[in-house]
């Protein structure tokens, strides 16, 4: 062996030499561990949402003018058909009492000719018929003197023929009288009296016309509620549409909330829900999904719901509040905190589980996951051990130190984190389903 083949050899075996010390020298990791055990996994949606009223509404105008009388302030309760607000304009309530005189006087009309001749206008054309049968004979014995003076050509024949005319036009007079007596005491026809009554009607949608826009200047309260927000004060000028205030109905409030899309289909109608309001520190109220939007909103690709306390407390609109929905649940399952998991280049999912002083790495298949902790299906049994945090510093084989080989008790979990329940102990959702 030459110079340079010993020197070469001397040095791997020095370094061989050093690495063994090294590794025996090494301090076992300290680890904490966790018991798999058997316990009703919940499958949980986590949202933020606020208290609503379920019956909102903003009050506005429906015509242009200056408002004129508006008594109410935030938090007042009106009732429907209250007049909250009332507009100025003169020409409207002008247009209003012209319709109306013009339907009194054509009901006044329609009366009349109902009721027929009065006795003295029977009368007068009684005496209007006498005096036209009186012109009549006058005419008649003036045309007759005429002709027999034309006989011995002592008039002209001109003078015959306007006595001729006169004659004619006393007797038509004299018809005219002898009809319109008879129309008075016969009384009023089908016609005249439907002409009256289309005239009365006419005038009656007029006036209800009128009367209809100048309603629109009263705004009335469209349900019983609370006053939220006055817009308008008198004085102000408003056009028509305008928001004059913002109304409640106080005594129906929900949560309302989004859910993702990815996860719409997900929730249920009725689906149980706990549900923590910054208002009340530390409580935690139970209800239901009460209402299931029917469309996702295309602005925030969400979809809203609502729910509701199954007990009675004190919310105002506006209010925060945190909600989780049960998506699901699953008794006897496996589940570990994703801090228990390592990903591997591979695509595998693996946990350490302890056997004596050394880990194991063991291929695990996962289900869903749920607030930090992911659902075991395949690859433990109940009472394996495995390492609940920072399993992605380990190696499979390497020495690790459980809290109990320190001294004192073990470390190791027995009791799930937050989400989790043995089965033997009674779950956060029992008797909410």
């Amino acid at each position: 062996m030459n110079r340079w083949a010993a020197f070469l050899f001397l040095w791997i075996f020095t370094a061989s030499c050093s690495g063994d010390r090294k590794e025996r020298g090494r301090m076992p990791l300290p680890v904490r561990t966790l018991t798999v055990q058997k316990q009703t996994f919940a499958r949980v949606l986590e949202a933020t949402g606020e208290v609503v009223a379920l019956h909102t509404a903003v009050v506005s105008a429906t015509t242009d003018g200056r408002v004129a009388c508006c008594l109410w302030t935030e938090g007042d309760e009106v009732k429907a058909g209250q007049t909250l607000f009332q507009i100025e304009r003169e020409s409207s309530r002008r247009e209003t009492d012209i319709a109306r005189q013009a339907y009194y006087a054509a009901a006044a009309r329609t009366a009349d000719v109902k009721a027929g001749v009065r006795q003295e206008e029977i009368r007068r054309l009684e005496q209007e018929v006498e005096a036209a049968r009186e012109r009549v004979e006058f005419a008649q014995r003036d045309y007759k003197r005429l002709e027999k003076l034309l006989e011995t050509n002592g008039i002209s024949r001109e003078t015959l023929e306007k006595a001729q005319v006169e004659l004619v036009n006393a007797r038509t007079r004299l018809e005219m009288a002898i009809s319109q007596l008879q129309m008075a005491r016969t009384g009023p026809t089908r016609t005249q009296v439907a002409v009256a009554e289309a005239a009365e009607r006419e005038a009656w949608e007029k006036w209800q016309q009128a009367k209809s826009k100048y309603q629109e200047n009263i705004v009335d309260a469209p349900f019983s509620g609370t006053i939220t927000r006055v817009l308008a004060r008198p004085g102000d000028t408003v056009s028509a549409r305008a928001g004059l205030l913002e109304m409640a109905d106080l005594g129906k409030r929900v949560v309302r909330f989004a859910i993702p899309e990815r996860m719409a289909l997900q929730v249920q109608a009725q689906a149980p829900v706990r549900m923590r309001f910054d208002a009340h520190p530390g409580q935690v109220f139970s209800g239901r999904v009460t209402r299931l939007f029917p469309v996702i909103d295309e602005q925030t690709r969400v979809l809203w719901a609502h729910a509701e306390p199954d007990a009675s407390v004190r919310l105002l609109p506006g209010m925060f509040a945190r909600v989780e929905v049960l998506l699901e649940e699953t008794p006897e399952a496996l589940a570990l905190p994703e801090s228990a998991l390592v990903q591997t280049a591979d695509g595998q999912t693996r946990v350490f589980v302890l056997q004596g002083q050394t880990v194991r790495s063991r291929p695990v298949k996962t289900g869903p996951s749920s607030r930090g902790l992911v659902r075991v299906l395949e690859g433990l049994a109940e009472g394996d051990v495995v390492v609940a945090e920072n399993a992605d510093q380990l190696r499979d084989g390497q020495t690790v130190l459980p809290a109990a080989d320190a001294g004192g008790q073990p470390e190791t979990e027995k009791t799930p984190p937050p989400g989790m329940m043995p089965s033997s102990r009674p779950h956060p959702w029992d008797g909410k389903r």
